[in-house]
């Protein structure tokens, strides 16, 4: 009889109830341990997802503009190549693109005054994204005609007191004379980003135009969306080396806004930390019980090596044990943990404050690959460490082990 039909049997060998309540908690550990890794990997990922998605959203993947121009300020105008419009067309990765402009403002209704950055938009302009987190008012009137028409975060208008149909008045300073227009609230928008909710409201490129005394052929820049997200470094250092006039400054929203990426990496690290807690966890409760099983068949093992079985294939036995054990704990973790997920995911159980983490709801991410990279990563450790456990057998002399009680 060879090695794995011996495991097998042992598996199925009614033992005491102290070894069975053991092999259940190796198998409750291991399956805690997998879903725990899996649901924190999911909720880690979607976070990241969703804020990353977000402030992509505002401002774009990647960003073209002046090489004067100052962060959220005035914008320094730029003349509308066509030239390089085309490349960006013929550009493999590049989604889309529109044109922009930012100036600083000071919005006042009634009483009430708030300071924000005017985003002026070109009919090119992509807006899906604010459609999604559109509260109240129409995209399509924006999307019709922008003259003097105005876009508002939720947060800003509650702070105003203002509503969809509302006037308001904006106060421009331009070349130190402050100029001031009137603007009708036609949507209000919340992502949950209080940071940029707070400060950006979008209206007509036009009007910035008008203001700073540009020609009809002047922008602040481009925004361009990618294809996929690895792609940015890679289409920004391609577009300034390639395709960049000496006026122009191309900059991933990375390099612009690093303090909330690295904040988002230090989520990621948090990822790695829970994944390495919950496979410590999972490989010391398998080592303990395989060395409780090596123990408590003391006797079998002597009697085999008296019979003749090699060392080697002993060991292999309780390998093979270890192996099957945890193939059905990260059975049904695989299945706790997915099921979490599901609910999570589509029942929206569990509620955040959105003051805090930018999200309504607990996001869910689920990555096939990495499930995949999970399981194999926590059988190969494990296997690897279970060979420690079972050199006690080498140890075992088979003149005592008979004899052992």
């Amino acid at each position: 009889m060879n090695s794995w039909s011996i495991a097998q049997r042992l598996m199925h060998y009614r033992s005491g109830s102290f070894v069975r309540f053991i092999l259940k908690l190796a198998y409750l550990s291991t399956a805690l341990s997998l879903s725990v890794m899996i649901i924190a990997v999911a909720v880690i990922s979607g976070f990241n997802k969703e804020i990353t998605n977000k402030i992509f959203g505002f401002w774009g993947h990647i960003q073209v503009n002046s090489i004067h121009s100052s962060q959220l300020n005035l914008s320094t105008p730029i003349v509308y190549d066509s030239t390089f419009t085309h490349t960006l067309d013929t550009l493999s990765g590049i989604r889309h693109y529109q044109r922009f402009a930012y100036i600083p403002a000071i919005v006042t209704a009634g009483e009430e005054m708030e300071g924000l950055i005017f985003k002026g938009v070109d009919p090119d302009f992509d807006w899906s994204f604010f459609e999604k987190f559109l509260v109240n008012g129409s995209i399509h009137e924006l999307r019709d005609s922008l003259d003097r028409q105005l876009l508002i975060s939720k947060s800003l208008a509650s702070r105003l007191d203002l509503e969809v149909g509302d006037r308001c008045r904006l106060h421009f300073v331009i070349d130190q004379d402050v100029v001031s227009r009137n603007f009708r609230i036609t949507g209000i928008y919340n992502t949950g980003l209080e940071e940029y909710d707070n400060k950006l409201a979008i209206g007509a490129l036009a009007e910035i135009r008008q203001l700073a005394g540009w020609t009809e052929n002047q922008i602040g820049g481009y925004e361009l969306f990618v294809d996929r997200l690895d792609e940015i470094d890679a289409l920004s250092d391609q577009i300034y080396e390639n395709h960049l006039g000496t006026e122009l400054y191309v900059e991933t929203i990375r390099q612009k806004f690093p303090s909330i990426f690295d904040w988002l990496n230090l989520q990621s690290t948090n990822q790695y930390v829970i994944q390495a807690l919950m496979l410590l966890v999972a490989v010391i409760n398998l080592v303990t019980v395989l060395l409780i099983l090596i123990l408590e068949r003391t006797r079998m093992i002597g009697t085999l090596k008296a019979l003749g079985m090699r060392t080697w294939s002993l060991k292999k036995i309780f390998l093979f044990h270890g192996i099957q054990i945890l193939v059905r704990g990260l059975i049904w973790g695989n299945a706790i943990g997915l099921l979490v997920c599901l609910i999570q995911k589509y029942a929206k159980v569990i509620k955040l404050n959105e003051a805090d983490y930018y999200l309504r709801v607990a996001p869910i991410h689920l990555n096939p690959w990495i499930l995949l990279l999970l399981n194999l990563g926590t059988i190969a450790v494990t296997v690897l460490v279970l060979w420690i456990p079972s050199g006690l057998v080498s140890r075992i002399s088979p003149l005592k082990a008979i004899g052992y009680r």
